[in-house]
């Protein structure tokens, strides 16, 4: 009975966030509401710095005259930034691995040629191979 209750209370809460509330304006009132989002929704980390930083950074942005904001806005900022920092450690990784085919194909094309002028050389007669003039 009590984990339904908790649910139940949970799911109450989520359906709040989806409405504008007020910012909190102290710093004990501004920990409660990050721990109330934290402990309501499902957010990608679970580090409490990692989300006062991303949350804070977030308001810092708002428009001066800005001082309601649903809950669930901070949500769906988290899960998007977090798809962000997934996405460009994807397209570093890719870019390094391209960057080590471009260069190992440079490589090899120097190779060959540098070698190409020694191999054209021995099969025109190269200077080796010069006949010596008879007198």
């Amino acid at each position: 009975m009590t984990r339904f209750y908790n649910s139940l209370c949970r799911f109450y809460r989520q359906l709040r966030g989806l409405f504008p509330s007020k910012l909190p304006i102290g710093m004990t009132e501004y920990s409660e509401w990050v721990d109330s989002i934290m402990s309501t929704y499902y957010l990608p980390t679970n580090d409490k710095d990692s989300v006062i930083f991303a949350i804070s950074h977030d308001i810092m942005r708002f428009p001066p005259l800005t001082t309601t904001k649903a809950k669930y806005y901070f949500v769906l900022m988290l899960r998007g930034a977090a798809a962000k920092q997934i996405a460009g450690a994807a397209f570093h990784e890719v870019k390094i691995r391209s960057d080590e085919r471009r260069a190992e194909l440079e490589r090899l094309a120097k190779e060959k040629s540098s070698s190409a002028p020694v191999e054209s050389q021995q099969a025109a007669g190269g200077p080796e191979e010069i006949p010596k003039a008879t007198s």
